[in-house]
């Protein structure tokens, strides 16, 4: 009784800080419906899921992107790696 106690307790904690990590990842975004059942005016596209995730990735990890050449608050500029 007390391992599957101390499992589920795992599993839980486990649960809450993966919602606290995206919910702080995704504190800054503009808030869009993934899914629309009955209207889709504002339903988030490919290209839309693509970009707020390629944007949490560059404020989490910036240093990450290769081939950057300059940047400031609102772009960034990548030299292209085959030219």
């Amino acid at each position: 009784m007390i391992p599957r106690l101390r499992l589920g307790l795992s599993l839980f904690a486990c649960l809450a800080v993966g919602v606290l990590i995206g919910g702080a990842l995704f504190s800054n975004t503009q808030r869009r419906s993934v899914f629309a059942l009955n209207q889709c005016d504002h339903c988030m596209s490919a290209e839309d899921l693509a970009g707020l995730l390629g944007a949490v990735g560059m404020k989490v990890a910036p240093g990450a992107l290769p081939f950057v050449v300059y940047e400031t608050d609102k772009t960034i500029a990548i030299r292209e790696p085959l030219p």
